[in-house]
């Protein structure tokens, strides 16, 4: 099962909860307050691979395509995590 991020709109409290794949995000309550008016979030992912002596780390983006490195990866640039 994934782990999602939610953030609650009532009190802004930030949780994550495990999920089966075919759950409602209407079956989700803050665990501070019990609001239901909670919105999932889109997370950032850190990823560590090890093959042949070498590791790469990823945080937020995938390595970019010429050269590697981070800038310009998923998204260009423009979601700010990469670079």
């Amino acid at each position: 099962m994934p782990v999602y991020e939610f953030q609650c709109r009532s009190c802004e409290h930030r949780y994550d909860d495990l999920m089966s794949l075919d759950a409602s995000i209407d079956d989700q309550t803050c665990p501070e307050c019990a609001s239901s008016d909670v919105t999932k979030l889109v997370s950032r992912f850190r990823a560590k691979v090890a093959s042949g002596g070498t590791t790469i780390e990823i945080d937020g983006c995938l390595p970019g395509p010429a050269g590697g490195g981070r800038s310009g990866g998923c998204c260009g640039g423009a979601c700010g995590a990469c670079g």
